[in-house]
């Protein structure tokens, strides 16, 4: 907090082009997370990858995180530079209770990705039933 009190960037890119963000939604400190997005840090940034700190959270399995970022405003249907969104990869990953949330919060089902196909492709293709 005191940092950015005096003037700290919140926003501001390492060497991959991530901000703070990013880190926090690896580490999954939520207190700070809230922090940060309270005083305008970007939810939608993208790195070098195209990935937001939506598919940071995600990739480190920090769903409590990606739920907070979707109720902050993150966009559910960015596309990485593969051409993949968060749901493509809860459908390939097999996270049920995830692919429903992020539905619920207006991630469309049939957007298509990079392989010119849907999320539903992917969890077919991973043999997921349930979703």
């Amino acid at each position: 907090e005191y940092l950015v009190e005096n003037g700290a960037n919140i926003n501001i890119e390492n060497e991959v082009g991530e901000t703070p963000l990013f880190e926090i939604c690896k580490n999954g400190n939520i207190k700070i997370l809230s922090y940060l997005i309270d005083h305008n840090a970007e939810v939608n940034h993208s790195n070098h990858k195209g990935e937001t700190p939506l598919f940071k959270a995600f990739d480190h399995k920090n769903i409590m995180i990606v739920k907070y970022l979707i109720l902050s405003g993150a966009n559910p249907d960015q596309l990485n530079r593969k051409g993949y969104t968060v749901l493509d990869k809860a459908c390939k990953y097999g996270y049920e209770n995830l692919v429903k949330y992020l539905i619920k919060y207006g991630a469309k089902v049939n957007k298509i990705n990079g392989d010119g196909e849907t999320a539903l492709y992917k969890a077919i293709e991973n043999g997921n039933e349930i979703i």
